[in-house]
């Protein structure tokens, strides 16, 4: 198990950390296992998002102001803005967890790790932590419906007894920057995704300008987010009275990848 512990300075919305991230596994000597992100603050938050286009990092902020803007009427005795950002540190989350595979995380071509600032400038710390442990890891494929919504349990549980892992936990990962991961209800996913687009609705005047749908998709994936986990009991994986693993797609119809990784709990450094 291996620590480090970073500062920033938060000048700019959005900080890329992936290739500080990169750096420290690679000095670590990390090869296969768990490494999970932390912020110990309550007013900012963590994301996986696409760096490619500046402008959709704006986007990302924009939305953030119209969904939630600081306003006067919060019921916490702080400043609008604080008030707001606390919301939103709590929609985004302050952890990330990723897998590592030859000493790399796991993340798409278009994805990076950033720290989100929702009322700085401040310094903010950041937490990295990496636990060794031996993966088992597939791939799937699927073909999405353009703004669907798709059960992946049935992949996920086959990855789980492909494995032979009988205690442990499996972590599973949507290595796009439009598509996203939610756990629900089967006959509540379609209602998920529309929720999404209502609160970020596909429109024109996104400044990231590649189609409407990708636009608004980068958004969306920062807001439900591309990562879950989940434990495995006697060879079960649990995802929860009713729930199952869903697959969000936010622009399609595509073609898109599904990663699960199965970790043993005995093979833990």
């Amino acid at each position: 198990m291996m620590f480090l512990q970073l500062q920033y300075e938060t000048t700019q919305p959005c900080t890329d950390l992936t290739a500080d991230l990169r750096r420290w596994l690679t000095q670590t000597g990390a090869r296969e296992g768990i490494v999970a992100i932390c912020l110990p603050h309550t007013t900012a938050g963590l994301g996986i998002t696409s760096f490619w286009d500046p402008r959709g990092i704006q986007d990302l902020f924009h939305e953030w102001e119209r969904d939630i803007p600081a306003r006067l009427g919060y019921h916490q005795e702080c400043a609008p803005q604080t008030a707001a950002a606390r919301t939103k540190s709590v929609l985004s989350g302050p952890a990330l967890t990723l897998m590592v595979h030859n000493g790399r995380p796991m993340l798409g071509s278009s994805q990076g790790v950033c720290l989100l600032e929702y009322d700085g400038p401040r310094t903010r710390t950041v937490w990295l932590q990496f636990v060794a442990c031996g993966m088992e890891l597939f791939r799937y494929t699927l073909t999405t419906m353009h703004l669907g919504a798709h059960d992946v349990s049935a992949q996920v549980r086959q990855a789980v007894q492909q494995s032979g892992v009988q205690n442990g936990f499996c972590h599973v990962a949507v290595p796009h920057s439009t598509a996203g991961l939610a756990v629900c209800r089967p006959q509540d996913q379609a209602m998920v995704n529309a929720e999404l687009e209502r609160l970020v609705p596909t429109r024109a005047d996104f400044l990231h300008t590649e189609t409407p749908w990708d636009a608004a998709g980068h958004v969306k994936t920062v807001f439900a987010g591309s990562q879950q986990t989940f434990a495995v009991e006697n060879g079960s994986v649990r995802f929860g009275t009713d729930l199952a693993p869903s697959f969000l797609e936010f622009d399609g119809p595509r073609k898109r990848r599904l990663w699960v990784g199965v970790f043993a709990k005995e093979q833990i450094l």
